[in-house]
């Protein structure tokens, strides 16, 4: 089972000086093993997914939104974990590791419009870790071998109708997606993609997935990627690229690989922005040698 950890740390990478500022509760928040994996802004609501019962004190399943003042439900939620969350033509696209949402039975996948679930297609015959919307399509990624009817090696095209394969996508888990400087790429546990050596991280060129670079070290693992200021951060569990010391954290220019200040001590898990700031997110301790899973807490 795929199984998403706590962030536990949180630092900042670019040099913005913020004041006054503190972490506050969102109410009471989940129930106190509750484990949020993915969050996103829809109809104009907070929606936040992973594996719990309950938000603020309301019976939840893997699924909630905030409404500025209290958490609702979005309908029975799902039976299981909720890993990603897109919004995409006028609906959010839930996906993870779960066989009802609703009272629909599902493939890893299923659209939410606010009021009632639906089915997106027949799924996919594994995990959805990442959800990305490029150039107008849904790109899904994670761990699954069919998307629909279509074989697809953990990496697909959904235009809204039909599904794509991307070559022949990649030989081990998608972790995730993100666009820059007009292309998609994408990050993993993967060292290939059909006789192609990428090591982690790859761009699709729309005909096939090529490297950058020299790309990653072997047996490196990429779980996040962000574009920020004109370059593209790798966020993962790997110590160097291309013989240059990168411990955690990279960033690509179009062209080359360079460091992030001194890097991090520990895996990075997830990046975003916030008042033209890059934060790092990640686990205490580096956990070498389960490079199959989406960090090192998941089973």
């Amino acid at each position: 089972m795929l199984k998403q950890t706590l962030l536990f740390s949180l630092f900042i990478l670019a040099g913005v000086h913020l004041t006054a500022q503190n972490w506050a509760a969102v109410d009471s928040g989940m129930a106190v093993n509750a484990r949020v994996t993915a969050m996103a802004v829809y109809n104009g609501k907070l929606y936040a997914g992973g594996q719990f019962d309950s938000a603020g004190y309301k019976p939840m399943n893997n699924l909630a939104r905030w409404n500025g003042a209290g958490w609702d439900s979005a309908g029975s939620g799902t039976n299981s974990w909720v890993y990603a969350l897109c919004p995409f033509q006028n609906q959010l696209v839930v996906g993870g590791l779960f066989s009802i949402a609703g009272t629909d039975s599902v493939n890893s996948l299923a659209q939410w419009n606010d009021t009632v679930w639906s089915p997106l297609s027949t799924g996919v015959n594994g995990a959805v870790a990442a959800l990305t919307v490029f150039n107008g399509n849904l790109y899904v990624a994670g761990s699954f071998s069919m998307a629909g009817s279509v074989f697809a090696n953990n990496i697909a095209k959904w235009d809204g109708s039909n599904w794509t394969p991307l070559d022949s996508g990649f030989n081990n888990v998608v972790f995730t997606m993100a666009a820059y400087n007009g292309s998609l790429y994408a990050g993993g546990a993967f060292t290939k993609s059909g006789s192609r050596t990428l090591n982690g991280i790859a761009r699709w060129n729309d005909t096939s997935w090529v490297t950058l670079g020299s790309g990653m070290d072997s047996a490196s693992v990429v779980y996040a990627l962000q574009a920020f200021k004109g370059q593209l951060y790798a966020g993962g569990l790997f110590d160097s690229i291309g013989g240059k010391h990168t411990p955690y954290i990279a960033r690509w220019n179009a062209s080359s690989w360079d460091s992030v200040s001194s890097g991090a001590d520990s895996t990075v898990l997830t990046l975003g922005i916030y008042d033209s700031t890059l934060y790092a997110g990640g686990a205490v301790y580096p956990c070498r040698g389960k490079v199959s899973k989406p960090d090192c807490c998941m089973e």
